[in-house]
Formats: C-alpha cells, sequence, structure tokens
C-alpha cells in the first residue's frame, strides 16, 4: 500500500515497477478528489487501485486489517497530527513480517517558536489555525530519531533501520517557508 498516494504518480512510476509481476497496489489518501483522479487517470492498470483513507483514523476500516505485505509513504505522513496513531494503524494494516518504508519530515526550526508566540496573542490567534496544524511532534525533540525508533518499538515494529538526516535550507527557502506560513496574515 501507498499511504498518502496523492494523485497516484508516485505508485505509478516508482512503486508498481519495483513489485512482483503478480502483485497489486493499493494508493490510499485523504483526498476524495486526489482519489478520484488517480483513479481516473491510471483506470487501465489493472495492478493498481486507489482509495480513499484518512490514516489517522481511529476506527480503522477491517477490510484492511492484516491486508499488506509492504506500506510506503513518502513526504507524507509529516502532515499528520496523531503520528502515532498512524503508525498504529498501519502495523494493523500489515500482515505479520510485512515491512514499511517511510520518508517522515521531522522538521525543527525556531519559525515555529514565533508561530506559537504569534498563537497566543490574540491579535493573531485567529489567523494561525492552519499555521500550527503541521508544526513537529518532534519540534522540541533533543533527539527525535531515539524517540521514532522508540515509538515505534512501543507499538511492536521490529526497526531494522531508522535514520536522520540533517538538511538545511537556504535563505530564499526559508523565505518560501515562511511566507506559506504566514500567508493568511
Amino acid at each position: 500500500m501507498d499511504i498518502g498516494c496523492g494523485p497516484g504518480d508516485t505508485t505509478k512510476e516508482l512503486l508498481l515497477p519495483s513489485i512482483n509481476f503478480n502483485g497489486q497496489i493499493i494508493g490510499m489518501d485523504i483526498s476524495e478528489s486526489m482519489i478520484k483522479y488517480a483513479n481516473d487517470t491510471f483506470k487501465d492498470e489493472k495492478r493498481l487501485q486507489f482509495d480513499t483513507l484518512n490514516i489517522e483514523t481511529k476506527n480503522l476500516p477491517k477490510k484492511y486489517i492484516s491486508q499488506f505485505n509492504h506500506a510506503f509513504s513518502f513526504h507524507t505522513l509529516h502532515w499528520c497530527n496523531d503520528i502515532q496513531q498512524v503508525l498504529e494503524n498501519i502495523y494493523q494494516m500489515l500482515q505479520p513480517d510485512g515491512t514499511m518504508l517511510v520518508h517522515l519530515i521531522i522538521a525543527s526550526h525556531n519559525v515555529y517558536d514565533v508561530l506559537r508566540i504569534l498563537a497566543w496573542d490574540t491579535r493573531f490567534a485567529s489567523y494561525m489555525p492552519e499555521a500550527m496544524k503541521n508544526i513537529s511532534p518532534y519540534q522540541e525533540s533533543k533527539n527525535p530519531r531515539k524517540e521514532l525508533k522508540e515509538l515505534l518499538k512501543n507499538i511492536r515494529f521490529t526497526v531494522y533501520h531508522c535514520s536522520l538526516r540533517e538538511v538545511s535550507y537556504s535563505d530564499k527557502k526559508s523565505e518560501y517557508l515562511v511566507s506559506k506560513s504566514f500567508k493568511n496574515i
């Protein structure tokens, strides 16, 4: 399964060629319009299927429990507010000995501290709900890799590899981040 598949192109172009010829991939996304687009665009590809799913749900549909050999997610899970629920759902959806490959952005930046201060200020609070929505749960963490690894183990995943790579952005990219965060102000 591909969690947060969006329009389905990564599912089709990257994942589908990588699996057994008899295998099938189900792309899932919270956006009904993305799923409709993916189903319309790739309707002739018999090994692809797309379905709407909020991976943060507390009521995982029974049809998905223990149904998947592999779970993938690229550039998606950082948009989720409850990463523990997400990972618990993925664990439930995997068959025993299933594998998971996830690229999770763990952003930590002092711009988020500024956003918090503005959110507490009554003059700006009404503009801040969207800006505050996607602050990484690891923003304040001294060791996010260790915390994530512990969370995975507590859920009962066997962790073979968990790495953290620091990426620095240029001023231009930082300005872009700030402009997106403050677009409603």
